[in-house]
């Protein structure tokens, strides 16, 4: 049976929180022990004297202390007397925890023991350690004198630790087990520094265990240095205490920096400068000052009550994260490191005496944060094993020659299953085994990309790349990029559409100033001939350059989108107009035939685009039916059952119709059911359908044929109020093609207009800084200044002030964001100033507050499931 994850995991770190709670029980049996039956402590007042430069000064001196706080300078000589008695006929003992840095025991007056020579200056003469001092046989409860002879050195100076005094073999067995306990501690950090660091490079948290080993290697070396051994292999204290400062320089900023690294994988800058404080701090132990070195021990204590706040925090963070093992590190670590470190510092200045707790304070901080360190690892090890097992991309390790030693599911799923102990050649397309082979070999040195395909896969394309993993192999990172790499192909065809835009805005502008030129002399003729056919010629000639400028507003609409200006529409002209140019392309074996009633509705559209729509379709019906038939054209009002209106042109042909596999992209640019042709004709009536808000579609023909029907929406209400046209309003005039500027000006002039006319848009700018128009009608490209430019500055200088633009192409955006109004090139004179007044109506009517002088309603009917006869059409035509 499988057991689930989670218990496989608890099941995994069991030997974790079993060897937790042997070091608890360890660490608590050893800090119950107390000393002997008859040992007893003689912490408390001393009479005691020193030597001064006037004499001999006496003082009440608590012991155990230090001289410096009891103001005693460190060098003097103390001698500390106290009047102590045997309560039995047992030997006795005296022992000194750490006397600083050197002691004599007198017993009435009698010396029996020694360390160093107090008597003595020199660094020969002081020494580090323990003092054990068995006392002369003596009856019982008889007075005697104990006198201490102690000089300290170094900055500092008393007894550091516990003054015991009791029968020998309780104060040695008290002693004893003092050492005993300073060396396991320090061969028990010994074995937790080293086993991290020398798994440190093989393990994804490899700052963490780095850190990790040295703050123990620094408390064990710290706890060694603590010891009698210690102090009896160094010749002086001088070289113990150097180690000590050493050892206990960088202790906060590593825990810091493990804790940073355990919880976000790195450290922090504040966090790095911690620890480079730290690295000196320990540094400037080996050449500080011997004189001062208390000092730096005191400072070293400062970033030890820094770091545990810090400390403090950092835990705080990690349970935020839900940091795995973060709650040992809070139960064992967190607690025990504050009550172990700060009493240890008043402990070691003086401060406080008794027994210190910092053995087990570090052997839980250090356990703690082993074991979490273990479980984190732990963790994020089997959420590897997990990411690699569900990943998505094939994961292979290869080697150099390409054989494939392990895989994931998803390289087994795009490899297969037998894909172990084989070659990657095998699956890789022959004309890419030698960039595969590159591809490798870079690999395995230093990481490498390279895309290829799949043998026999049908162009499938793959980006791997290669990481290093060990020697001689490599991990392959295999995606499938074939629909990436289609995009891309698509992202380039749209860069290439966009510059075929650009270029075809630039000929539509220069073709439509020709056109605009020609429409001018047109004009310009027409108002100096007075013959009736002349005249007649010359209105063909303007309807066929509107026609010729319909070309490149063709091309704009499929490549940009159409930028239509809508409004009520008069459908039976449209379509009449449509039906002139299309009767005379008909052969003579194709019959046109039209349904078009007299009383239509006004349609929401634009006219010239919509009769484009027409003459498509027709010419699509016409080229169906070149054999011999019927096109059809039917134009209907319809109003559908929630009482929405619109209107609905049908143009059908009894031809073979559309093939059933083309009728979902038949509306897509360049495709065609015909030999012939750009296939953009539906193209464009699709996207002018979208532009005037309505639906194109297709239906089979009853009886065979294609069917296209035009659903437009249908223009309620129109209201004009005429009002007089607007005279005597400031018009500046901005073109750059003189005959066109010639012309225009002319019209407003005539019109009643006061016109400022350029042909420089520079020269219009500087106007533009001393005066104010009531409309602006400019170009839009032009040398200099574009009219856009010129544009913005007007309505940046006079807000109110309106502006029309008038070219053969303005971006859509300027329109959107600044209300600015346009028209397209070529454009008759007359309707420039028609425009012009429309214009000036609706900025003073603005002005004073009143609406609009059109108000146009437009019921917008549900057009997307609608068909033929659901606006009543006749099916069965």
């Amino acid at each position: 049976m499988k057991l689930p994850s989670d218990w496989r995991d608890v099941l995994w770190t069991a030997p974790v929180w079993l060897g937790l709670a042997l070091v608890m029980w360890i660490t608590l049996s050893i800090a119950v022990q107390r000393p002997g039956e008859g040992v007893r402590s003689l912490r408390g007042t001393w009479s005691a004297e020193y030597s001064s430069m006037t004499g001999t000064e006496p003082v009440l001196l608590e012991l155990p202390g230090l001289l410096i706080h009891q103001g005693i300078p460190t060098t003097d000589l103390v001698i500390a007397r106290k009047t102590v008695k045997v309560d039995s006929t047992q030997l006795h003992a005296l022992w000194l925890d750490a006397p600083l840095y050197s002691a004599t025991v007198r017993w009435d007056g009698l010396e029996i023991a020694r360390l160093g020579d107090p008597t003595l200056e020199g660094d020969a003469y002081r020494k580090d350690g323990s003092l054990l001092a068995v006392l002369p046989p003596s009856d019982p409860n008889v007075d005697h004198i104990l006198e201490l002879v102690l000089r300290g050195d170094y900055g500092r100076g008393g007894v550091y630790g516990r003054i015991l005094f009791g029968p020998v073999n309780e104060v040695v067995a008290s002693s004893s087990a003092h050492e005993t306990q300073r060396l396991s501690l320090a061969l028990g950090l010994s074995l937790l520094a080293f086993l991290p660091l020398t798994v440190a490079t093989r393990r994804p948290l490899r700052p963490a265990y780095i850190f990790y080993g040295l703050f123990a290697c620094c408390l064990a070396t710290l706890s060694y240095g603590q010891s009698d051994i210690s102090a009896s292999m160094l010749p002086n204290a001088l070289q113990s205490i150097r180690l000590q400062r050493l050892a206990e320089g960088p202790l906060a900023a590593l825990l810091i920096a493990f804790m940073g690294s355990f919880l976000y994988g790195k450290t922090s800058p504040a966090q790095q400068w911690f620890l480079r404080l730290g690295l000196v701090s320990s540094a400037a132990g080996l050449f500080w000052p011997a004189s001062s070195l208390y000092t730096l021990e005191s400072l070293q204590d400062v970033t030890l009550l820094v770091g545990i706040p810090w400390f403090i925090l950092l835990l705080y963070q990690g349970v935020k994260l839900r940091i795995p093992g973060i709650w040992i590190i809070v139960i064992l670590a967190g607690f025990p490191s504050v009550i172990g470190v700060i009493p240890e510092i008043f402990h070691s200045h003086g401060m406080r005496d008794g027994t210190s707790h910092l053995f087990e304070a570090s052997l839980l901080l250090v356990g703690g944060c082993g074991a979490a360190l273990i479980l984190r690892d732990a963790k994020t090890s089997a959420r590897h094993e997990r990411l690699i097992a569900r990943s998505v991309d094939a994961m292979i390790g290869v080697n150099v020659q390409g054989l494939i030693h392990d895989a994931n599911p998803a390289a087994m799923g795009m490899l297969g299953a037998d894909c172990l102990n084989r070659n990657i050649f095998e699956f890789v397309d022959a004309q890419d085994h030698p960039l595969m082979l590159a591809h490798i070999q870079r690999g395995v040195k230093s990481g490498d990309r390279a895309d290829f395909q799949l043998a026999d896969s049908g162009g499938i394309e793959v980006e791997s790349l290669a990481t290093p993993l060990e020697r001689e192999l490599a991990l392959l990172v295999i995606r499938d990029v074939t629909v990436r790499k289609n995009i891309d192909r698509g992202m380039l065809q749209a860069a290439r559409h966009e510059t075929v835009v650009l270029l075809l805005g630039g000929i539509a502008h220069d073709f439509n100033n020709m056109l605009g030129t020609l429409l001018a002399h047109v004009g310009f003729l027409q108002s100096t001939v007075d013959n009736p056919k002349i005249l007649h010629r010359m209105g063909r000639m303007e309807n066929t350059i509107a026609r010729a400028s319909q070309l490149t507003r063709r091309l704009l609409t499929i490549t940009r989108g159409s930028s239509t200006e809508l409004g009520p529409t008069n459908l039976h002209r449209v379509c009449r107009d449509a039906i002139e140019l299309i009767e005379p392309t008909l052969p003579e074996n194709v019959s046109l035939a039209f349904t078009i009633p007299d009383s239509l509705p006004p349609a929401y559209a634009e006219g010239a685009e919509l009769e484009q729509v027409l003459v498509n379709l027709m010419v699509n019906a016409r080229d169906a039916v070149e054999g011999g038939g019927t096109i059809h054209l039917v134009v209907h009002a319809f109003q559908l059952t929630d009482g929405a209106r619109g209107i609905c042109i049908m143009v059908e042909d009894d031809g073979p119709g559309v093939p059933m596999e083309l009728r979902e992209d038949v509306f897509k640019p360049f495709v065609t059911t015909k030999g012939r042709g750009t296939g953009l004709g539906l193209a464009v009536a699709s996207q002018v359908a979208k532009d005037h808000h309505g639906r194109i579609w297709y239906e089979d023909r009853p009886g065979g044929g294609a069917r296209f029907l035009l659903a437009l929406r249908h223009a309620d209400a129109v209201v004009e109020a005429p009002t007089p046209l607007p005279q005597g309003r400031k018009v500046l005039l901005v073109e750059d093609k003189r005959v066109l500027l010639e012309e225009y000006s002319r019209a407003l002039t005539a019109a009643g207009y006061d016109v400022t006319a350029y042909e420089d848009p520079t020269l219009a700018a500087a106007w533009l800084m001393a005066s104010s128009p009531d409309v602006l009608v400019t170009d839009v490209v032009m040398e200099g200044l574009s009219g856009i430019d010129l544009a913005t500055l007007c309505s940046h200088r006079y807000p109110k002030c309106p502006v029309l633009l008038v070219s053969g192409f303005i971006p859509d955006e300027s329109m959107a964001m600044n209300g600015w109004h346009r028209l397209h090139k070529p454009v008759r004179a007359a309707r420039l100033v028609a425009t012009v007044g429309r214009i000036c109506r609706r900025a003073e009517r603005a002005e004073r507050g009143e609406p609009d002088i059109t108000c146009v309603t437009y019921l917008f009917p549900s057009l997307e499931d609608m068909t033929a006869a659901a606006v009543g059409l006749d099916t069965g035509r």
